[in-house]
C-alpha cells in the first residue's frame, strides 16, 4: 500500500529504529508539511501528490488488466518494462531533513 508521510504543524519525520519493521522504509520517503499558517498551500499539494499517486496506480494497473482480458482470449499481451519499474512520485512534497538524535 502506497504511503505518503503527513508531518502536522512542524512534527519530525521518525527515525527508522522507531519504527515497526513494517514500517521502516517510510523515513526515506517525501513528506508533505501541513501546518497553520500555510494550511491552503499546504492541502493542494497534498491534494496534487495524492492524484499523481492514483494516475499512477491507475497505470499499473492497466496492463494488468489488459493482460488478464487477453489471457482470457488466448491472446499474448506485452508488459511495458516502464509501468514495472515505475515508482509513484509525491509531486512537489518537500523532504525534512531527519533529526539528530
Amino acid at each position: 500500500m502506497p504511503v505518503i508521510p503527513v508531518l502536522v504543524d512542524g512534527a519530525p519525520m521518525p527515525q527508522a529504529s522507531d519504527l515497526p519493521e513494517s514500517l521502516k522504509k517510510l523515513p526515506r520517503r517525501q513528506a508533505i508539511e501541513i501546518s497553520h499558517n500555510r494550511f491552503n498551500s499546504d492541502a493542494e499539494r497534498l491534494t496534487e501528490a495524492l492524484a499523481e499517486l492514483e494516475e499512477e496506480l491507475r497505470r499499473r494497473e492497466k496492463p494488468a488488466g489488459h493482460a488478464r482480458a487477453a489471457s482470457v482470449s488466448g491472446e499474448a499481451s506485452p508488459t511495458p518494462a516502464a509501468s514495472q519499474s515505475a515508482q509513484p512520485g509525491c509531486g512537489r512534497a518537500r523532504q525534512r531533513p531527519s533529526s539528530q538524535a
